[in-house]
């Protein structure tokens, strides 16, 4: 609307939406400059989420912002600053909330930040997972709640059983690669407050991610705002020099990142090929210019 009132046209639209997305995404991810692979976390980006903002555009801006603003959760040492920092990321969330409403579901991150730094409980973690796995499996319940809600209403139908449940292997096979790894450096992602938190939240993406396809059927676009770090977390795998844990795993720390580096690079070419060529989600193949488009329009 903004640029409407600034007389800007299709293009000056998407032109300013794609900056934005794209300078958020990329400062996120070089505020974790040091512990990840920078250039292959820019590369997970523009495979996984580039073509995405061409379509979902209102909610990869909120995504963007929030993506930015994650690292605000753990700033600080003294008690205040940790405040502050809290303070600072979720009025991110709500500047996110005005491009794209789902960005509330975010104001939860500080409090599954406090539950994993609780270090005299064991395995609240799993607890955690364990609670998000029930309250998926109730998304009918809590959509009904919605539809009474007017700000929510227009967004309760994200979580609406599906008529028809159709499961693929593929399903799988594109999730669980991404938290295997952790297993073998587990021990330096949860010495770094930032990466247990990085990890705990693709963890719950992922969950999201595989219900969609038993519960929601709109729960993708849940899971985005959470699978979405997996750009930090999976570069942070390329990155560690890793004590492996497994000892059946006979590789040295070299080998390990050598070996992380080819699969993940051949894991997330496939997985961009199987979205955007072959099942052409967000109709970004094959390539028409926008200046074309609009031409027509």
């Amino acid at each position: 609307r903004t640029i409407g009132w600034m007389n800007g046209d299709f293009c000056m639209v998407m032109f300013i939406s794609s900056l934005i997305t794209n300078t958020f995404f990329i400062l996120g991810i070089y505020k974790f400059k040091g512990k990840i692979n920078i250039p292959f976390a820019i590369g997970i980006y523009l495979l996984m989420y580039y073509q995405m903002s061409f379509n979902a555009i209102r909610q990869m801006i909120a995504q963007s912002i929030i993506f930015y603003s994650i690292k605000f959760i753990n700033e600080g040492q003294s008690t205040r600053e940790k405040r502050v920092g809290r303070a600072k990321y979720v009025v991110a969330v709500f500047i996110a909330s005005m491009f794209h409403r789902t960005s509330f579901i975010m104001l939860i991150v500080p409090i599954i930040n406090i539950i994993l730094n609780k270090k005299n409980i064991k395995y609240l973690d799993v607890i955690l997972y364990g609670l998000f796995f029930l309250i998926i499996i109730n998304c009918n319940n809590i959509s009904k709640i919605m539809y009474r809600i007017p700000a929510l209403e227009y967004y309760a139908h994200y979580l609406k059983s599906p008529n028809n449940i159709e499961i693929s292997i593929w399903y799988f096979v594109k999730t669980l690669p991404i938290i295997i790894p952790y297993f073998v450096i587990r021990k330096e992602i949860d010495e770094d407050n930032d990466l247990k938190l990085i990890f705990s939240l693709t963890v719950i993406g992922c969950l999201l991610n595989l219900l969609a396809f038993f519960t929601i059927e709109f729960g993708e676009r849940i899971a985005y705002y959470f699978i979405v770090y997996q750009i930090i977390l999976v570069s942070a795998y390329t990155k560690k020099e890793a004590e492996l844990e497994l000892k059946r795993i006979k590789l040295t720390s070299k080998q390990y990142l050598i070996a992380c580096n080819v699969i993940f690079t051949i894991f997330y070419i496939s997985y961009w090929y199987h979205d955007y060529i072959y099942k052409n989600m967000n109709e970004t193949f094959p390539y028409k210019s926008i200046f074309k488009i609009n031409d027509k329009i």
